[in-house]
Parts: C-alpha cells; sequence; structure tokens
C-alpha cells in the first residue's frame, strides 16, 4: 500500500465484493426484465379494464365463493385479485435492474435523463388509464407514473453513493443531521395537518404518520448494517448523510403521490446497499417491506426466487424496447378503453 493511500482517511468502510459465481443455465437480463413487462402489462390489465368491467357491470357474477373477514370473495372478484397478483413481481424485478444500470451504466446523467424523458412521455396515458378523460391538463401532466418513482430512487443513490467518496465535516454535516430529523418530521407534521383539516376519514390510513419514519428506520437499520458500525465520525457522517437524502426523496414520492411512493425508493435504496453482498438479506427485507405496506405485494416474495436464478448475463439487446415499452402499452391501453366506451 503506498504512503498516499495510507494517509486518506477510512471515509466508509467499503463492502466486500465477493467473486461472482456464475449461474449455469438460469435468466439473462432480458429474459428477467421480459418477465417483468409481461407481469406489469397483465397488472394493468386488470387495474386498468377489468375492474372497470366490473365496476360498470359487464363483468359480474354476484356468485360468492368464500368471505375473509367482511369481504365476500366472488368469482368476478378473485379472476381480478388473481390478476394484481401476477403483477406485483413487476416493481421489484425493474428496481433491481435500475441499481444494476446504474452500476453499470457509462453514463449515470444520461441514464437518468432518459429515465426523466420516459417519465414524461408515460404519464399523460397513465393518468387516462387510471381515472378517465375528466382530469384537467395540469392535472394529467403531474409526476405520478412508476418511472418517476425510479428516476427519484436515482437520484437517491447517486447522492448516496458520491457521499462515498466525499463525506462533508463541520458545519456542513452538521445540517446533513439536522435535516435526517427535520425533514421526516416537517412531512408527518404536514400530513396531521392536511388531514385533520381537509379529509374527514382520519382512520382511512392509520399507517400514515409512522411511514416515514418507519422507513428511515429499516433503511438506517440496513444501511448501518452493511456500512460497518459506526465506530467513527466518518462512518456516521456517510450513513447519515446517505439518509438524509433518501428522506427527501421518500417525501418527494410522497408527496406527488407517484406509483409505490416512498416504499418504492426505500426499496431502491436498500437494493443499492445490499448490491455487492448480503443480496438474500436485501431481497428479504424489500420484499418484507412492501408486503407489510400492503398485505396484496405479497407476491413479491417470488422475487427472491427469480432473482437467485440471474446469471448476471446481458442476453439478447433490447434496450429501448423496455423504455418504449411502458408508455405504448398504456396507450395501447388507453385505445381500447375509449374505443370500448369504458372511458
Amino acid at each position: 500500500m503506498s504512503k498516499t493511500s495510507q494517509a486518506e482517511p477510512n471515509i466508509i468502510e467499503q463492502p466486500i465484493i465477493k467473486k461472482k459465481i456464475e449461474v449455469k443455465g438460469g435468466l439473462t437480463t432480458t429474459a428477467l426484465k421480459m418477465i417483468a413487462v409481461i407481469a406489469m402489462f397483465i397488472d394493468h390489465i386488470g387495474a386498468f379494464v377489468v375492474s372497470r368491467l366490473i365496476s360498470q357491470g359487464y363483468f359480474r357474477t354476484g356468485i360468492k365463493l368464500f368471505s375473509i373477514g367482511t369481504i365476500n370473495m366472488t368469482v368476478e372478484r378473485l379472476v381480478y385479485y388473481a390478476i394484481r397478483a401476477v403483477g406485483r413481481i413487476s416493481f421489484p424485478l425493474f428496481c433491481f435492474f435500475l441499481v444494476e444500470g446504474f452500476f453499470k451504466t457509462k453514463s449515470r446523467a444520461k441514464y437518468m435523463i432518459r429515465l426523466l424523458i420516459f417519465a414524461l412521455i408515460s404519464e399523460i396515458p397513465f393518468k387516462v388509464a387510471m381515472e378517465g378523460l375528466g382530469g384537467s391538463f395540469l392535472h394529467l401532466i403531474t409526476p405520478g407514473n412508476v418511472m418517476y418513482t425510479l428516476f427519484i430512487g436515482l437520484a437517491v443513490i447517486w447522492s448516496a453513493e458520491t457521499l462515498k467518496k466525499y463525506v462533508p465535516g463541520g458545519f456542513v454535516a452538521v445540517c446533513f443531521r439536522i435535516l435526517v430529523c427535520l425533514l421526516p418530521t416537517a412531512y408527518v407534521a404536514y400530513e396531521i395537518y392536511y388531514i385533520l383539516c381537509f379529509s374527514d376519514d382520519l382512520a382511512a390510513q392509520p399507517f400514515l404518520f409512522a411511514q416515514v419514519w418507519l422507513g428511515l428506520a429499516a433503511a438506517t437499520l440496513v444501511a448501518t448494517f452493511i456500512y460497518g458500525r459506526l465506530t467513527s465520525k466518518e462512518n456516521a457522517r456517510a450513513v447519515s448523510s446517505s439518509l438524509s437524502f433518501l428522506a427527501m426523496g421518500m417525501i418527494i414520492a410522497d408527496l406527488f403521490g407517484t406509483d409505490y411512493s416512498s416504499v418504492g425508493v426505500l426499496v431502491i435504496f436498500i437494493m443499492y446497499v445490499t448490491y455487492n453482498r448480503y443480496k438474500t438479506f436485501g431481497r428479504i427485507a424489500f420484499s418484507t417491506i412492501l408486503t407489510l405496506n400492503n398485505y396484496f405485494e405479497l407476491p413479491v416474495f417470488f422475487d427472491i426466487f427469480l432473482l437467485s436464478k440471474y446469471n448476471g448475463k446481458r442476453g439478447k439487446e433490447w434496450k429501448y424496447f423496455f423504455y418504449i415499452f411502458y408508455p405504448a402499452h398504456l396507450a395501447l391501453i388507453v385505445l381500447v378503453l375509449y374505443l370500448t366506451e369504458l372511458i
């Protein structure tokens, strides 16, 4: 080791990168992405088409199969839930390849720009498919689709990665640590104010006040576990600074109401800190967080199996297909809804 490297402070304990063990056979990047887009397409057929067929009386049998609590499970409701369950596996796969792309892309700036461009293109068909044609133009272009969640998540992990190389000290470090506490507190206070003043249904969101705090607590545990014990000021600053950016990302996603919102940004962050080691732990962690946030997300645990079959190979080069598919399939669904007069 050179004298220069010996003199450099150990800003953060770097994860031990183990040599990749090639999975014989397995699934390539393209294969897993195809699984993700097919699952997403099926999910959106359920969310945007089947739901309207049921609500407008075109698909309503009334045949009761069984009951779960106060919910009477009819044939049409079972079909709807089964279709939506298939789609649950798609989002974690997109998050995984977002993080994979972050570490492997030649230009992170161009990567972010591509995400933003396709998020903008996708927003109007996404809003029309979800809500119909009645919204204002301003509402139609307000960020909401899942590509905005991925964009925010990418910004968070890029900021965290930068802070591994440069951890601010002194006054700047104090400001970061204050932000870690101040941002979630201010956000929760805003949510309480909004609900008390503008909503009569306070009981409808029992976990609302604690969501950001619980997310940051989970992220703190994961970051501490991956980065090592906070035995030095440098490590403490690195973790607290990264979490301040995570807090901002989660709050921005929640305020705009993007798909998967703050929980989606948290999942991306967990995948980022477990990218090089403790991968199984990270996959169990994000699956558990998604399921605790919404029990309907239980099928995401199947992604642990799918990702274990990933062989690290690219497969066929269909780079822009997966970007184009998102707005294209939403536009196709809108066209079908319009022609069948479901919107």
